[in-house]
């Protein structure tokens, strides 16, 4: 296109967006798509953007979780171990603090940005499907106004298969978002509402007892067996029943941090008891306690032993009816908790002056009993049945493979 061309267009060729007022230099560049359109002799063509290759839940791995914020890594396998050990299986990679799978560059590089002028605004939920391409789910905004809906795409379609009518209340871009085979979930204001996954109306809403904390937040929405477990900002967590919403019980924690995941039907809670030590709640579907722990890291010599604490490292073992923790300061440990005797079944010490586990910077990747933990810059081998623990050597020329997506690290 020539100048005269660019400066009398109202829309944009490739997404249907307004266009706004030429720049100085003749270009326009679109507020949706972000397409540039320069008048010669000085075109400027946007660099290609293309879908991550590794994007858990829709990639071309097989994925094993549709919840980006239970806690645990989505795996997605690598294309070749040749050469690899366990000191080769992970990168730590921190990509975008505070939200997830960005949908707009996903839309974008997959050649969906011609389908609505309204722009995705919000995270995502994936829903794998056996028998074909994964659905997502996210929020768009409507082109001039601050109106949310939400919308369903199904890959490699580029029409959306519904838009919700508009939703009010509180701000949604950050809110958490969670579906299953029969519902899209999320939190707004003091309800959590439902929308049915075939045709995006409203199934439901439940009232909770606060808001739900916008931002990074992995233990604030999540299925647990067949519930539905909310944490509200008044460190509330409610237990939904996700086809009826009637709240099934709701335990307020003791701690603000107090933190939870699915273990089976159950959901592990990490929450200070009333003397604020350190403890492992596991809660039934009806709400009551099944069993309760309190795990200490002793200390090698003359001192105070360490407790657990919110920010403790857990990979649950529900088939196993057991859980592996890495806590503890000044000394840290991991180790395996059998629930169905309340005691430790072995602790590993971890050298002092290593990196203590924390949640924030550190995760597991498991294959069978053998796993490999990252936490800090360290890479360490670690037997989830024996406990027995190897920090691993730094190799300058280590080829590292990609496993795994949970919030902001790979």
């Amino acid at each position: 296109m020539d100048a005269t061309q660019i400066r009398n267009l109202i829309e944009c060729p490739n997404c249907g967006g307004k266009l706004p007022p030429a720049a100085a230099d003749g270009s326009r560049t679109c507020d949706y798509c972000e397409t540039v359109f320069a008048p010669p002799p000085n075109p400027h063509v946007p660099p290609p953007m293309s879908v991550p290759p590794n994007l858990g839940g829709w990639s071309a791995g097989a994925a094993t979780s549709s919840s980006p914020a239970a806690g645990q890594p989505t795996y997605v396998a690598p294309v070749s171990a040749k050469g690899c050990g366990v000191g080769a299986l992970i990168i730590t990679l921190f990509l975008i603090t505070g939200i997830a799978i960005p949908l707009f560059f996903v839309l974008r590089g997959a050649n969906f940005s011609t389908v609505f002028a309204d722009k995705p605004d919000g995270r995502v939920a994936v829903l794998p499907s056996t028998s074909g391409p994964a659905s997502i789910f996210t929020f768009i905004r409507r082109a001039g106004t601050s109106s949310l809906s939400l919308v369903r795409f199904d890959p490699p379609s580029k029409q959306p298969v519904w838009i919700s009518a508009e939703i009010t209340g509180a701000a949604l871009a950050q809110t958490p978002i969670i579906a299953n085979g029969t519902y899209v979930i999320f939190p707004n204001g003091t309800n959590v509402l439902a929308y049915r996954v075939d045709n995006g109306t409203l199934a439901w809403q439940a009232p909770i007892s606060d808001q739900v904390s916008a931002g990074s937040c992995d233990s604030c929405l999540f299925f647990a067996g067949d519930r539905v477990i909310v944490k509200s900002t008044d460190y509330t967590f409610h237990a939904i029943d996700p086809a009826t919403g009637a709240v099934a019980w709701s335990r307020k924690a003791v701690t603000p941090s107090a933190w939870a995941a699915p273990f089976g039907d159950k959901v592990m809670l990490l929450d200070d008891n009333a003397e604020h030590g350190g403890q492992v709640v596991l809660i039934k579907p009806d709400g009551s306690e099944e069993t309760v722990v309190q795990p200490v890291c002793p200390a090698d010599t003359k001192g105070f032993d360490a407790g657990l604490d919110t920010t403790a490292v857990v990979f649950p073992l529900p088939n196993e009816n057991a859980a592996v923790f890495g806590y503890g300061s000044p000394y840290s440990c991991w180790q395996r908790i059998d629930f169905s005797t309340s005691q430790p079944a072995w602790t590993a010490k971890i050298p002092q002056g290593s990196s203590t586990p924390r949640r924030d910077d550190s995760f597991v990747v498991s294959q069978g009993a053998k796993a490999a933990v990252v936490t800090g810059g360290t890479v360490a081998a670690l037997d989830l049945a024996t406990g027995d623990y190897k920090p691993l050597p730094k190799v300058a020329d280590t080829k590292l493979y990609p496993l795994g997506i949970r919030e902001n690290v790979v």
